[in-house]
């Protein structure tokens, strides 16, 4: 599913904030919880609208589990992007 989810993100089949916001999160999120998280950086910095909006969406996942860290961090990379819907998530 990670797989699938990254290959539609690359290729700009996951293109709209409804989608992004539910599902990144429970899927995203949920999977790199409690793994390496540096795909979620690399998210973060890409060229992509949507690839850096699941970034900062994913780590939604991890407030509700009381981890802060990587939502705050992810905010700073975010933080004086271009975009109007990276500027509303953050």
């Amino acid at each position: 599913i990670i797989a699938l989810y990254f290959k539609n993100a690359k290729r700009n089949k996951i293109n709209n904030w409804d989608f992004v916001d539910l599902s990144a999160p429970k899927i995203i999120g949920d999977y790199f919880f409690d793994k390496d998280k540096r795909k979620i950086y690399t998210l973060a910095k890409s060229k992509n609208l949507w690839e850096r909006r699941i970034a900062i969406l994913a780590t939604f996942y991890f407030i509700n589990h009381k981890n802060y860290f990587e939502t705050l961090e992810i905010s700073r990379i975010l933080l004086n992007d271009k975009e109007d819907l990276i500027h509303k998530v953050v």
